[in-house]
């Protein structure tokens, strides 16, 4: 009777310490699977930015001949990060009131607004940036800065 008793005790045990660990660990097995896909997360919802252009301290012109002067610019989240960075906000400003071509940046802004360059400065709500533009972020309704300046 004894021995019968420890088996079934030991069964119970068993099958509880397994309900537990699977309740623990639970979290940890979804934490996995979330970074299996690193760098195709799902896409943010686009934003909506405020974004002027200099030339070399003269308000650039858009594709229409106005002012690129606090222009609205939709970002859309190309990484698919969930962010936004100022490099996503400066291809979707170039591609809705310039051209797609005429903004490069490796590592570093080599043309921009149509005008190879060596010599830009960018700002967040008045501030500049600290990083770069391809590490920077931007949120909704931010008032960005792009100037080229004489090389």
């Amino acid at each position: 009777m004894l021995k019968v008793r420890k088996k079934k005790g030991s069964r119970i045990t068993a099958v509880l310490l397994a309900l537990m660990m699977a309740v623990v660990f639970m979290p940890t097995f979804a934490f996995a699977a979330d970074g299996e896909d690193e760098g195709e997360g799902t896409a943010a919802d686009p934003i909506k930015v405020f974004m002027t252009v200099s030339d070399q301290g003269v308000i650039a012109k858009t594709n229409d001949g106005d002012a690129m002067a606090w222009k609205e610019v939709t970002v859309t989240d190309l990484d698919k990060s969930g962010d936004f960075t100022y490099d996503e906000a400066l291809k979707a400003a170039h591609e809705a009131y310039n051209s797609a071509d005429g903004y490069v940046a490796n590592g570093m802004v080599s043309k921009l607004w149509g005008k190879e360059t060596t010599n830009t400065l960018f700002y967040i709500n008045g501030a500049g940036l600290p990083n770069g533009v391809t590490a920077d972020k931007v949120q909704k309704d931010d008032y960005l800065l792009a100037s080229i300046n004489a090389d």
